[in-house]
């Protein structure tokens, strides 16, 4: 309800001042993202287990203005945007392992994952704008995003103990992460890696989606709306052509809480549960345009 609550304000807002302005322009833009999604790291002593870093994307869609004079107006925009970013992990973390007949073993170690995700989203900002000098035009305002699918790719190297003290040789898996259609325990395509784990052999998933480690689902991964602020700056080249900048920051929590739990440690019950984190992660992103108006 919150989500259809801010998007009808934002279009109400669009309408009420659409009837005020003396001209409006219709147009498209095309351009690049620098992306990331930040959050508060996980923390082993001092040191940063978790690192975010930007990703390049890529943004298309339609643009509306009215103009209420030379010098002010208000734009609407429906953009098909990439938000998303690079992910690393590094540090102390665990694992268990499930044998054919159904025993299945715990153990503690190292994992280093990379990955890079890769978000899309309906992007629709709504912005008041100024141009303080004749060529410069200056906006700022809220946009909502709904997000329309959501993948990551990388991997994953871990190696460890078991509980009863043997090691659990270093292996390296793959990730191909589909958040919005892989099942519980998902691999992807039928490779596995063979594993020595204790005095076993056991083959894993040379390939693991999203949700491999989760016994149950809550939804997707990644939430399916986002909200936030931005801040818009353009230079006219001609009457109808334009290049931009904008940076989007994100006030809603893009995460959901059911799968943001600690990759350092476990609650150490039996079945080595999860813990919560419930960490506020949010789209960061600079927007690179070339915009063409009527």
């Amino acid at each position: 309800m919150k989500k259809q609550i801010v998007l009808l304000v934002m279009i109400s807002c669009l309408l009420t001042t659409g009837t005020m302005a003396q001209d409006v322009g219709f147009g498209f833009k095309v351009g690049l993202n620098s992306t990331t999604i930040g959050g508060p790291s996980e923390m082993n002593n001092e040191a940063n287990l978790e690192t975010t870093s930007f990703l390049t994307g890529f943004h298309v869609g339609t643009m509306v203005t009215a103009k209420f004079n030379k010098r002010f107006g208000v734009r609407g925009e429906v953009l098909f945007s990439q938000f998303g970013g690079r992910y690393k992990y590094e540090g102390p973390s665990y694992q268990s392992f499930t044998f054919p007949n159904g025993q299945t073993v715990h153990s503690t170690g190292n994992r280093r994952t990379i990955k890079n995700v890769t978000n899309n989203y309906i992007y629709i900002p709504a912005f008041a704008y100024a141009y303080p000098v004749k060529k410069i035009r200056l906006g700022v305002g809220p946009y909502v995003g709904f997000l329309v699918s959501s993948r990551a790719n990388g991997e994953s190297k871990y190696s460890g103990q078991l509980l009863n003290g043997s090691n659990v040789e270093e292996y390296t898996v793959n990730l191909e992460h589909n958040y919005f259609s892989d099942e519980v325990g998902a691999a992807v395509g039928d490779a596995t890696v063979e594993v020595l784990v204790g005095s076993d052999r056991l083959n894993v998933p040379a390939t693991q989606g999203a949700y491999y480690n989760y016994t149950t689902l809550d939804g997707n991964f990644y939430n399916s709306f986002d909200f936030g602020l931005c801040a818009d700056f353009a230079f006219k080249l001609t009457t109808g052509l334009e290049l931009g900048v904008r940076a989007n920051y994100g006030l809603t929590d893009v995460t959901n809480d059911f799968y943001n739990v600690s990759m350092k440690e476990n609650s150490g019950s039996p079945d080595f549960a999860p813990i919560q984190r419930n960490d506020n992660d949010t789209n960061l992103s600079v927007m690179f345009s070339v915009g063409f108006g009527f």
